[in-house]
């Protein structure tokens, strides 16, 4: 008997335009999360539909890395999985159902991501991040047009704009002090810079 793997979802964010559109995607997930939790920095107040979720607040503005590592350390500790979303993004129903079937598929993997589709052109933001000739981070396929493409493969390290990360991994890949995301990067490259420990350490990525 398989027993449905324990996930949470978690939002950072400084109260932007889109957030609401962002939850309704959220509460459309199916499967849903276990745990759903948005971190709100910066003294903004909470939107009418974030009831449905557990909200963590700072008065001090966060960056993109320390609100998920805030997020992380109080999650439960029988939570498995961890997906990461930025506010601003609005996940397909079937989007989390997706990333966890491929860690379950996968003992080794560690971390998971689809396509990320621009809006409203309908582009493709990325696929995964990868190294350019010049040694410069690079968002796979960007800007190139959605296909049909069904398939996957196995990329350096996954966008925090929308991916789903393997908890055990994650503790195993931390910083002194604990902390998952380093903070230092606030916004930018923290992302990558998860993806390198994980590969050092063995662990896969992949985007499906």
């Amino acid at each position: 008997i398989l027993i449905p793997m324990r996930t949470a979802l978690v939002i950072p964010s400084l109260g932007g335009p889109h957030l609401e559109r962002c939850l309704d995607a959220v509460a459309a997930l199916d499967p849903a999360p276990d745990v759903k939790v948005l971190v709100l920095s910066g003294g903004v107040v909470a939107p009418a539909r974030s009831e449905s979720v557990d909200v963590h607040r700072s008065r001090n503005r966060l960056g993109f890395a320390a609100a998920v590592n805030t997020a992380i350390s109080a999650l439960p500790k029988d939570v498995e999985a961890v997906a990461v979303l930025n506010d601003d993004a609005l996940p397909d129903p079937g989007w989390l159902g997706a990333l966890v079937g491929a860690r379950e598929r996968d003992p080794e993997l560690a971390a998971v991501q689809g396509t990320v589709v621009t809006h409203p052109d309908t582009s493709i933001d990325g696929r995964g991040i990868e190294f350019d000739r010049w040694g410069l981070p690079v968002q796979i396929d960007r800007g190139l047009a959605i296909d049909d493409d069904q398939g996957e493969r196995p990329v350096l390290a996954i966008s925090g704009t929308a991916g789903l990360y393997r908890i055990d991994a994650l503790r195993q890949a931390a910083l002194p002090h604990s902390e998952i995301l380093d903070s230092h990067f606030d916004c930018y490259h923290e992302d990558l810079d998860l993806g390198l420990r994980l590969h050092r350490l063995g662990w896969r990525a992949r985007w499906i």
